[in-house]
């Protein structure tokens, strides 16, 4: 059976326009040869549209649909990202609710290989999820190929992103440790895009920003691990020999901080009663860390599905302005930041 990705290719159009002709809509300013193109490629392909009962409209069957993925590398980092194995887990479960194949999922690094991408080229899929922030060149090589896309914590401009807090986090983050008595609160973590740029991480903004509030920003308790679990180990221990020390490190994800627990351990200090740590975004085995860690209840699933539904919306013919759809979080209070508030008069060595 045709799909609509194969009457976009003979008309030589994108699907997106081959929905909204077949959908006969009437605010789609469309000329009349592109629409005869559509027509006669239906014709010659044998394409047979599903009917919306409802509307009395066109609508394309969704097992002719589908979608890939291109995510982050950890920028050269070959380890695993937790993070973004549950995103690629809950993208396909909500995909294949809808009887849509997730045909693909690749990292920003292999596709950015030229001969990776003409082959992508040649047998594009007809929706493209983007979790990664990568170079701006080649988001827009991808979207020449499938215009139809959706950022999941991506925030390129044209399309719809949706995401989490991360900025209200940290706010959330920082004044909670400040009430503790905080006041060498150390943040390590990694870059929001691709150009390794700390600052470019709405996380790290969110740090800054309020720290400066508190008017106590300090450049010495920053690291950049670029989400290396490594590279933040050896971090860790440059964070616990500064004068004063840190009274409290706060992680970029729950991803790092296996990192963070086993240098701090290893110079003989304890947490929470030495050093507070928490994060900013939670992962299920972070509630079994020793002692469990402190950190936001991201709500991943109610994320993954409204980019789902949006991506549809935009197969069929939604032609609205790219919406950014921010979700709050839930701070989770756990046994690493347990610690009775300091005292006015107290300081922190």
């Amino acid at each position: 059976m045709a799909t609509i990705r194969e009457v976009a290719k003979l008309a030589k159009v994108s699907s997106s326009t081959v929905s909204r002709v077949l959908s006969g809509d009437t605010e789609f300013n469309v000329t009349d040869e592109t629409r005869q193109a559509v027509f006669q490629a239906v014709k010659e392909l044998g394409y047979v549209p599903y009917m919306n009962r409802k509307k009395g409209t066109v609508k394309k069957k969704n097992t002719s649909l589908s979608v890939g993925c291109v995510f982050s590398s950890m920028y050269g980092n070959e380890q695993v990202d937790l993070n973004h194995n549950r995103l690629l887990s809950l993208t396909e479960k909500y995909l294949s609710q809808e009887n849509i194949s997730l045909s693909f999922a690749v990292s920003e690094h292999k596709i950015a290989d030229a001969a990776q991408f003409k082959e992508f080229s040649q047998n594009p899929p007809d929706g493209i999820i983007f979790m990664v922030r990568a170079t701006k060149e080649l988001y827009e090589k991808i979207r020449s190929v499938v215009p139809c896309g959706i950022g999941i914590n991506s925030y390129y401009p044209g399309i719809d992103n949706v995401t989490y807090g991360k900025e209200r986090n940290m706010e959330q983050a920082v004044d909670y440790l400040s009430d503790l008595g905080c006041r060498h609160i150390a943040y390590i973590g990694g870059p929001g895009k691709y150009d390794g740029n700390l600052f470019t991480s709405r996380t790290f903004t969110g740090y800054k920003n309020t720290l400066e509030k508190y008017e106590s920003y300090d450049e010495r308790y920053i690291r950049n691990c670029r989400w290396h679990i490594d590279k933040c180990y050896e971090q860790t221990k440059e964070l616990l020999d500064l004068s004063p020390r840190p009274d409290a490190i706060i992680c970029g994800s729950d991803n790092i901080s296996f990192s963070v627990y086993r240098a701090i351990y290893e110079r003989g200090l304890r947490i929470p009663e030495d050093i507070l740590i928490m994060s900013g975004a939670e992962l299920p085995i972070s509630e079994f860390l020793t002692p469990t860690l402190t950190t936001f209840e991201v709500p991943y699933e109610q994320i993954v599905s409204t980019a789902v539904d949006l991506l549809l919306k935009r197969l069929h013919g939604y032609s609205e302005l790219p919406h950014e759809i921010i979700y709050p979080s839930r701070l989770i209070v756990r046994e690493s930041t347990r610690k009775e508030p300091l005292r006015a008069t107290e300081t922190q060595l």
